[in-house]
């Protein structure tokens, strides 16, 4: 009996398991596209895709453009994407809304894309 009190006990004082990764859809406010999307772990931003004319293209190793710099907290979503000169293709700049319980997080922020710069609205996905 005291084993199973114990075990009981302990279950209840165990963390219970965080998710391993989960997203973050910002989309432009005035139309369809651009949309970033970006994959967050437990070490902040790992990844991101970028649709800008209506196809998804994941950056990384087998694509031309690159995730130089990426930064997310409490209060805000940070992300530069780059070109194979280096030149910046898109920037993502946006805070989040204050939490509401039982809702995903959301944020509201800017992404400038090729010099153009979209009114967005993120949410977890």
């Amino acid at each position: 009996m005291r084993h199973t009190f114990a075990a009981a006990a302990l279950l209840l004082l165990a963390a219970a398991p965080a998710h391993a990764t989960q997203g973050l859809l910002c989309r432009a406010l005035s139309s369809k596209v651009p949309r970033i999307s970006l994959v967050i772990g437990a070490g902040g931003i790992a990844g991101a895709s970028l649709d800008e004319n209506g196809r998804w293209l994941t950056l990384g190793p087998n694509t031309d453009l690159r995730l130089t710099q990426a930064w997310i907290d409490g209060e805000q979503v940070l992300a530069d994407i780059v070109g194979p000169t280096w030149d910046r293709v898109a920037r993502l700049r946006a805070r989040f809304e204050p939490p509401v319980r039982g809702m995903p997080r959301s944020a509201r922020g800017t992404l400038t894309l090729r010099g153009r710069t979209f009114a967005v609205r993120c949410k977890e996905d």
